[in-house]
């Protein structure tokens, strides 16, 4: 039975990634929708704002991770994250739309800039933050994290009343930034030192620590594992809006796809959350490497299956089997770094292994799939990211490093020597 206190933690970090994703989705849902009917901006002007906001949580997104293994459980960086929400009306609603059409390579470097800081970048932060909390005060990070998914879908509502008012998402994002903040507030995290080292949540002493990360050739397996699914995730959903709502007015004989793929979107959110309760269950029992293996089986076979089939029901099937994806993927992630290398490093290797790598995959190969689907069809080009996915799921079974965590303190028998032996970076190799 959980004690008030951890229960109050868990309340609070529960409110905080609901607030995030609401504040992230009322904004960023219909962006592109946003965009085009309030901006009047075409379709190639909105591909370059887009690869923008890319590049810029590329450069964000490893600062950020090394910033918050540096501070710890302290909510410094959090705090920053929130004001930024906070910000969104004035950044979005009075100073993008003229400053875009004015002086549009300014306005794309503005708006990007603004979005990674508060939620491109910013979602690795609360994400990594949340989940070493949990580690500290004895919950799962995936109870409370379907809260975010919940946020997610509460967000995109408000975001569909845009063309009431063209502002109302960026009020919502404002308002719901406040109330991060308060929750912040309310969050007091009095860790003692012996709890801190029994759940392995120290900070790092030195950001130059983290950059021997980078010297590590399990680091790099995990990253290059990560890029493969992660990014073709990203890289999948981009256009399967557009596949599924074709297929469903050719089928149906209807006009309606779009609403049809709002409420399919829905049912995928409510699946994604209860999943989330589901899944630290599994992964404990699994094995958090088997759990990143089971995960890229499944998209495989996922994209595979939307290549060879066309039937608008079985497309239904194959994107809520996402819902079961995404929960294996987010929690198998974490125990995954906590159980391979130092956790002191969670939010660095997060933000690098997972965000970083999906943000540089989305930018490498979104142009020439793009074309690809414009050139041979959907289908053909589902088939080559499926063997693309069977590729990486072959890879990560021979290649991925095993975790071997201590399950009284989730710290591995490597970063017990480690500390014994004053290891000047402490990360683990399996």
């Amino acid at each position: 039975m959980k004690s008030p206190a951890r229960s109050s933690y868990y309340l609070i970090i529960s409110a905080l990634l609901f607030l995030f994703f609401f504040a992230w989705s009322s904004t960023y849902a219909l962006y592109a929708s946003w965009l085009e009917k309030v901006m009047g901006i075409d379709a190639s002007t909105r591909g370059f704002i887009f690869m923008a906001n890319g590049i810029a949580a590329l450069m964000l997104q490893p600062v950020y991770g090394m910033l918050q293994d540096r501070l710890g459980t302290s909510k410094k960086l959090l705090t920053w994250v929130g004001l930024m929400l906070v910000l969104c009306t004035p950044a979005m609603a009075y100073v993008f739309p003229p400053l875009m059409s004015a002086f549009p390579i300014a306005g794309m470097a503005f708006g990007a800039l603004y979005m990674s800081l508060a939620m491109f970048a910013g979602v690795g932060v609360v994400e990594s933050y949340s989940e070493r909390m949990a580690r500290s005060k004895g919950f799962e990070f995936g109870g409370a994290r379907l809260w975010g998914s919940i946020g997610w879908g509460a967000g995109s509502v408000v975001a569909g009343y845009f063309t009431i008012n063209q502002n109302l998402p960026f009020y919502a994002c404002s308002f719901a930034g406040i109330a991060f903040l308060v929750m912040l507030a309310l969050l007091k995290n009095n860790t003692a030192p012996k709890e801190e080292k029994k759940y392995a949540v120290q900070a790092t002493s030195s950001l130059g620590q983290s950059f021997a990360l980078f010297a590590q050739g399990n680091f790099w397996k995990f990253t290059l594992f990560l890029f493969g699914v992660s990014g073709l995730y990203f890289l999948f959903d981009q256009q399967f809006q557009n596949y599924y709502s074709a297929m469903y007015n050719e089928q149906t004989l209807t006009a309606s796809g779009q609403q049809a793929y709002s409420w399919l979107l829905a049912a995928q959110t409510l699946t994604e959350a209860v999943c989330l309760l589901v899944a630290p269950w599994v992964i404990n029992r699994i094995g958090s490497r088997n759990g990143l293996i089971l995960c890229s089986a499944l998209m495989s076979l996922r994209v595979f299956g939307c290549s060879q089939i066309s039937n608008v029901w079985f497309l239904s099937v194959c994107h809520l089997i996402r819902g079961i994806e995404i929960p294996v993927l987010l929690v198998a992630v974490f125990k995954y770094i906590n159980s391979v290398f130092d956790s002191r490093y969670s939010s660095t290797i997060y933000l690098i292994s997972f965000q970083f790598a999906q943000q540089f995959y989305s930018i490498c190969f979104s142009a020439a799939t793009g074309y690809a689907f414009g050139a041979y069809g959907y289908p053909s080009t589902y088939f080559v990211l499926a063997i693309s996915a069977m590729v990486f799921t072959a890879w990560g079974i021979f290649m991925l490093p095993r975790a071997r965590q201590d399950q009284d303190s989730g710290i591995t028998p490597e970063k017990k020597a480690a500390s014994s032996s004053n290891s000047a970076t402490g990360a683990q190799t399996a």
